[in-house]
């Protein structure tokens, strides 16, 4: 038998294999010669591969539940790893779940400023406004969300009881319908699936919705490595993800991403192409969680949340302990671990261009996505869908949706919120010591207020001319600047109220303790722990320096410019705001087709 897996030896779509047998009794002992085709094999020397690598497997081996072309100490080492621990479906007790599907996230998904605006119109909103993760979103160790929030109406909901999500709801209504049972066959139906739900609910019954909630384990549904988090802040998953409950998430996490139970889940899941296994339920309940004492787990637990907080090399350092423990845990013997480590595939950059199973026209649209993608920092769904339908490489935005999503999977762009993508797969690091200060003088007297700070010696690693004297800016509800002035003032505070355009500059003057006071606008990104994000200090840089002579004009523009296209920003939310702040040619810095260097 010769398996050619996810080799490219066919131009068309197949997962192609050879296999030459004869219809006669099998004796016990009888064995078939097999190989799994590499990358590095020739196709024109089949039989001199066979000849030289293939090896013996006994047919008793070939399963009903699946055939696996494995050598035989590998079917030793999985009946080892079978025995000595408990599937992760039994040892959650059966609590294991899919993520949730709602017919048209269209209408159920909304981002942070429809959220806050839905909660204003009505306090009601808050209590079904969950917050929200895609499948893209879990990565390994933590999640990283994009503040994106469902709005979950599950079944037997009031809906006059939440009367600005009804409203919301509504704009959305005939799209949401669900299809009558007698809708005549073969004609189109613009709304959901057929169901016993109203109009305004989630399409599935999540009668399991609680479980959410719960400390929890994440899990991807498509990975090219093995990706679990533990969640600890309520997140509802889409149906891209799954999730399990055990008593102990950092402890299962840790075996979840351990190379061992790696290796073994490239063994029994799913296969699909470019080096991708499915993550499914059916799949990753059946993984061996070993035994472990409360030391162990502790271990494992605390390794779980370094984990979460570090990468580069500390991450590594970090996993390697985690990898020996979980050895150890499993009683494996030296030779078992040298087999489980050589044979772990390379978790490089996937190859797009002449991979087995693309057709040329899907070639096509990676190899010049790669290169519009090298031209220009951002790029738009509308300006991709041109390029596509210019060369004719896709159909119809079905399919290009489908093509994004795989790019995105795959490293190849990065969301850069909604309807734009980057290359840039680093978001800027800012200096949070310089803003510290004032953070926990606001929060000394006014502990529950919501408030974001920036400074301008935060830009200074792109700067060309470093800032010597920081000037803070400090945003609040507009009813509380007076108060919160006064209190800084008394503390010792430099304060600027709100001042106009006409009289910024002179109210300024640049210090460790000099502060603006701006009201929070309907449409700024939200802050992550009081220090406001990139996409507001960039917009508010831009708005605020012509009259506040913060540093020369170009400086400013030239800061920015290197900063977006050397970092990844979002795009869509910082677009929004400089909107509102009506900052015009803003587009202009996002759009320009060469990435400045920066220092």
């Amino acid at each position: 038998m010769l398996d050619f897996g996810d080799a490219p030896v066919f131009d068309a779509i197949a997962y192609a294999s050879i296999l030459i047998g004869a219809k006669e009794p099998v004796s016990e002992d009888h064995q078939l010669k097999a190989w799994t085709w590499q990358r590095g094999d020739k196709v024109g020397t089949i039989a001199q591969v066979m000849g030289e690598k293939a090896f013996q497997v006994e047919q008793k081996n070939l399963t009903p539940d699946g055939w696996r072309i494995e050598i035989q100490e590998v079917f030793a080492l999985l009946a080892k790893l079978k025995s000595k621990g408990t599937p992760l479906g039994e040892y959650v007790n059966g609590r294991f779940y899919y993520g949730i599907k709602t017919g048209f996230n269209e209408a159920f998904v909304v981002d942070r400023a429809t959220r806050d605006r839905l909660i204003a119109e009505h306090p009601s909103s808050d209590a079904v406004l969950k917050p929200y993760l895609r499948g893209r979103d879990v990565k390994r160790w933590k999640a990283k969300p994009k503040d994106l929030w469902l709005i979950f109406t599950r079944r037997g909901i009031d809906i006059d009881a939440f009367p600005a999500i009804k409203k919301h709801l509504e704009a959305f209504k005939e799209r949401l319908m669900p299809k009558p049972k007698n809708w005549l066959s073969g004609t189109t139906w613009n709304g959901r699936k057929a169901g016993s739900y109203e109009w305004y609910e989630i399409q599935d019954n999540i009668a399991y919705w609680e479980e959410f909630e719960q400390p929890k384990v994440i899990i991807p549904a498509i990975a090219s490595k093995n990706a679990y988090t533990t969640d600890l802040e309520g997140h509802f998953g889409n149906d891209k993800t799954s999730i399990c409950i055990p008593d102990n998430c950092g402890f299962v996490t840790c075996v979840l991403n351990s190379s061992l139970l790696w290796w073994l889940i490239t063994r029994h899941a799913a296969a699909r192409q470019n080096d991708f296994f499915e993550f499914k339920p059916m799949y990753v309940s059946v993984l061996p969680i070993p035994e472990a004492n409360t030391d162990q787990q502790d271990q494992l637990n605390n390794l779980a949340t370094q984990a979460a907080q570090s990468e580069g090399s500390d991450l590594a350092t970090i996993e390697a302990a985690i990898n020996q423990i979980v050895y150890k845990l499993f009683d494996l013997t030296a030779e078992e671990i040298r087999l489980i480590e050589s044979s772990i595939k390379s978790t490089a950059q996937p190859k797009i261009e002449g991979e087995h199973g693309k057709t040329p026209k899907k070639n096509d649209f990676f190899r010049r996505l790669r290169e519009l993608a090298d031209a220009q920092s951002y790029l738009s769904f509308d300006r991709i869908k041109q390029m596509a339908y210019e060369v004719k490489c896709v159909e119809n935005e079905s399919t290009l949706k489908d093509y994004l999503g795989e790019a995105v999977a795959k490293g190849i762009l990065h969301d850069a919120g909604k309807g734009w993508y980057t290359r840039l797969s680093e978001p800027p690091q800012l200096d949070r010591l310089r803003v510290a200060p004032l953070i926990e003088a606001v929060e000394a007297s006014f502990p529950l207020l919501d408030f974001s700070v920036w400074s301008t010696t935060q830009l200074n690693p792109w700067m060309h001319h470093l800032l010597a004297q920081p000037v803070h800016f400090l945003n609040a509800p507009i009813d509380t600047l007076e108060t919160i002035g006064e209190s800084l003032r008394d503390n010792g505070w430099e304060v600027a109220f709100n001042p106009p355009p006409s009289a910024v500059r002179k109210a300024i003057r640049p210090g460790e303790k000099m502060v603006v006071l701006r009201p929070t606008l309907s449409r700024q990104p939200a802050p992550e722990k009081r220090q406001a994000p990139i996409e507001q200090i960039l917009v508010d840089l831009l708005a605020e320096n012509p009259h506040c002579g913060l540093m020369d004009s170009i400086e400013a523009k030239e800061t920015a410019a290197r900063i977006i296209h050397s970092t990844q920003v979002q795009v869509a939310g910082m677009q929004r705001y400089a909107d509102s702040r009506k900052l015009n040619g803003f587009g202009l810095t996002i759009n320009q087709p060469t990435s400045p260097k920066g220092r």
